[in-house]
């Protein structure tokens, strides 16, 4: 497969048919940029490094000061890509697999060391505060409910309108009737 048939971003492969490289997204047209402006390392530093690193191949203080120099600036993605490159014409090459697989290492341990914990999250309460709110309105119309109806308990169920409170009709006491004494 020709560099032609590799996305120049992400090195995945790649049709010519397809408007966008099915990986990274990035399209079709913009691959020529994008390799142009990939071509030159992002310092001078890291360009003169890789530069010594390919003239020095198996030194391995040189391939640790190229990982410093692309450390130093967070340009660890441009030197990896350079060992695929690397790995893509000679697959069987040592150095630079064990070097991506430091990289790799040492890019994690950079964004674990540089990322900020989530912040505790307050939305849990609110959640929690609401459900026993709506628990404790249920429970009291439960309780005011059961108040009223205590008193309706002996009741019928069926509902008399509210009659005023009058004093009955006055009624006189019946005189009490002594039985008559019978006669002799």
């Amino acid at each position: 497969m020709s560099s032609d048939e590799r996305c120049p971003k992400c090195d995945a492969p790649r049709s010519g048919s397809l408007p966008a490289c099915p990986r990274c997204g990035l399209a079709t047209s913009h691959a020529a940029a994008w390799k142009a402006a990939d071509a030159e390392a992002p310092t001078a530093s890291l360009g003169a490094a890789w530069a010594a690193c390919e003239a020095g191949w198996d030194d391995e203080a040189r391939h640790e000061a190229a990982a410093t120099a692309a450390f130093a600036t967070s340009d660890y993605g441009w030197l990896a890509k350079r060992y695929r490159e690397v790995l893509r014409t000679r697959p069987d090459d040592p150095v630079a697999s064990a070097r991506l697989d430091v990289l790799t290492r040492r890019a994690q341990a950079a964004l674990m060391a540089t990322a900020t914990p989530k912040p505790e999250r307050a939305t849990r309460r609110f959640p929690m505060v609401a459900l026993i709110v709506v628990v404790a309105a249920i429970a009291g119309t439960a309780l005011y409910a059961a108040h009223l109806g205590r008193d309706r308990a002996t009741s019928t169920g069926v509902r008399r309108p509210v009659e005023p409170n009058r004093p009955g009709p006055r009624t006189l006491p019946e005189p009490a009737i002594e039985p008559a004494a019978p006669r002799r």
